[in-house]
């Protein structure tokens, strides 16, 4: 039975929000509209404007924007292992992991680094799924 979902989430920029999309599902996988989209597969008042196009989804998956400004996830309940990047959950040593929101944060200081005239000058992530980012700003 399909059933509504949604995951709040603190995001406010569907720019970087898209940019995080991709990365986690690759390019033309995520679609933004100006209106939001009727869902198909279950009922609901929501609207996403950002839409996730990926295969074998029952219904259609996407970030709507809240009155207070923040986007949350909406879903088809059927979906949620296919969603499973972007809903925060516990790992084995009970700590909870949020993948979108870290990819989210990356995304957020690139795009600080260039309005400082600066640059992330490398990346990695370690064994535990941390991002470390090594940024440099040039001098003014």
């Amino acid at each position: 039975m399909s059933v509504e979902t949604v995951c709040k989430t603190q995001i406010k920029d569907a720019d970087t929000l898209k940019d995080a999309l991709t990365e986690i599902f690759g390019q033309g996988k995520i679609e933004v509209v100006k209106e939001g989209v009727s869902v198909t597969g279950y009922y609901s008042m929501r609207k996403p404007t950002v839409i996730i196009k990926i295969p074998g989804l029952i219904g259609t998956a996407g970030y709507a924007k809240t009155e207070d400004g923040t986007y949350e996830l909406v879903y088809d309940s059927s979906d949620r292992y296919k969603l499973g990047k972007l809903i925060p959950a516990k790992n084995r040593n009970g700590v909870t992991e949020n993948g979108l929101m870290q990819v989210y944060a990356k995304h957020q200081i690139k795009k600080a680094m260039k309005s400082l005239r600066g640059r992330v000058a490398s990346e990695q992530k370690d064994a535990e799924g941390n991002i470390r980012l090594r940024v440099k700003i040039n001098n003014y």
